[in-house]
């Protein structure tokens, strides 16, 4: 029998974030460090161009790089490992 993940990974806006299904808001629009709910936080990294028409770079956004969202998924994975490992010791 395969029990339900109690934890999640939410991520938007050049955020990432893991979030607890016990401890989350599910009306939150936002994903910030103090969101409800939020267990680890990492933010992104802010994405550069160069301006068509001048020489200045202009920010056009965020990013999680990769090596972050790899990152964020092993420990998410551990933690509902050690959920599930400790929710079975405790019957």
């Amino acid at each position: 029998m395969m029990s339900e993940e109690r934890y999640f990974i939410d991520e938007r806006g050049g955020c990432i974030a893991i979030r607890d299904k016990k401890n989350t808001d599910p009306n939150d629009n936002g994903l910030h460090e103090e969101t409800k709910g939020v267990v680890h936080y990492r933010m992104g990294q802010q994405k550069f161009e160069n301006c068509p028409t001048c020489s200045h770079r202009r920010m056009i956004g965020w990013e999680v790089p990769q090596s972050v969202v790899n990152e964020i998924d092993d420990l998410c994975t551990e933690l509902n490992r050690n959920q599930t490992t400790t929710r079975s010791a405790d019957k």
